[in-house]
């Protein structure tokens, strides 16, 4: 406010202020100069506004977020430490996580692996990179081979029906 005031530029400020009670309550100030006829400033005129339950608002948003990052954080250093291979899709059977087994246990499929990538298209990179070879063998023909993919998004689509919406 002072370097408005000092400027003659006026300012636009939020600050805390007391009630005779000492409560707090916030109030945003913008201010204008006011210039004589001869432009030198002889003033300025503000307009004060309430924020208190914005600010408080602002404050509960910021508070939940924190809650929030902090509690993925861990979800994901937890999810991160499980020995067994886990990747989470969403409704478009998009995978929007992997664990570090799953990139332990399937190193193949790294190239696959990206944000929005959908699991039929890692399944794909999996069949192509060899990674299911116990199952599909290179030269198994491409029929047999779309009809084990089909199968396995089959089985995959299956089990995930019992998971929470």
């Amino acid at each position: 406010m002072r370097e408005g005031v000092i400027s003659g530029a006026g300012f636009s400020v939020a600050v805390v202020n007391h009630r005779k009670d000492g409560s707090p309550y916030w109030i945003d100030i913008q201010a204008s100069p006011i210039l004589a006829t001869d432009g030198s400033l002889s003033g300025f005129i503000a307009v004060e506004t309430d924020i208190t339950a914005r600010r408080a608002a602002e404050d509960a948003a910021s508070a939940q977020l924190a809650r929030r990052t902090e509690a993925e954080t861990m979800l994901r250093e937890i999810i991160d430490a499980l020995p067994s291979a886990l990747y989470v899709c969403d409704r478009d059977e998009n995978v929007i996580l992997w664990n570090e087994a799953y990139t332990a246990m399937f190193p193949r499929l790294a190239p696959a692996r990206g944000r929005g990538v959908t699991l039929e298209a890692v399944l794909r990179a999996g069949v192509a990179s060899g990674a299911y070879d116990e199952e599909v063998r290179p030269h198994t023909p491409d029929e047999a081979r779309e009809r084990w993919i089909a199968a396995l998004l089959q089985r995959i689509r299956a089990a995930g029906e019992n998971s929470p919406s």
